[in-house]
């Protein structure tokens, strides 16, 4: 097993390399856990330094404008992958 800790401002390195992500704000640790779980519940969590990534920015326009919601995909690949899962389940 290998870890590499990653300091990074840039959300979209966080949803696509990310495994566990801690956020701190002024010294103090606000978020431990998945970038899942860090960017569906960022107006809960104590910072104002972290962007949504931009897949998650569409995917929430989206969502706005329709009935049937879609998941919450932090990236083109992941979305691309659950789409490429469906045509396999039709």
């Amino acid at each position: 097993n290998t870890t590499i800790m990653l300091v990074t401002h840039t959300t979209q390195l966080v949803a696509s390399f990310v495994d566990h992500v801690f956020v701190m704000e002024k010294g103090e640790l606000v978020f431990a856990g998945t970038p899942q779980g860090l960017f569906t519940n960022l107006p809960d969590i104590n910072t104002k330094a972290i962007e949504q990534p931009e897949m998650l920015k569409i995917v929430n326009q989206i969502n706005l404008k329709q009935e049937r919601k879609m998941l919450p995909f932090l990236t083109v690949e992941k979305l691309h992958a659950a789409l490429d899962g469906q045509k396999e389940s039709a």
